[in-house]
């Protein structure tokens, strides 16, 4: 758990500043294995499985990398304006 809440922070430190397609996608990705993991859980009957305290944050993150994903694609793609393109 520690591991995982470390690397969204480190995630989340360095996206704003990469604006990283790889590491927007990254971050969905893993995610979705958190959620698939608590699925799981939820589905062999654990006894403390129930809708708690992470299950929603994990929801939450998903729901935010969501968002990360389709912002960092806006940012570079067809959408973005010409004073919001980097430049390098």
């Amino acid at each position: 758990m520690f591991l995982e809440m470390a690397i969204y922070g480190v995630g989340g430190l360095l996206l704003p500043r990469s604006n990283s397609r790889s590491l927007a996608v990254g971050l969905f990705l893993f995610s979705v294995l958190n959620i698939i993991k608590a699925i799981e859980s939820i589905s062999n009957g654990h006894t403390n499985a129930g809708l708690s305290f992470t299950k929603i944050i994990q929801i939450l993150v998903l729901w935010g990398s969501i968002r990360a994903v389709e912002a960092t694609f806006k940012l570079r793609g067809r959408f973005a304006d010409a004073n919001t393109q980097r430049t390098k």
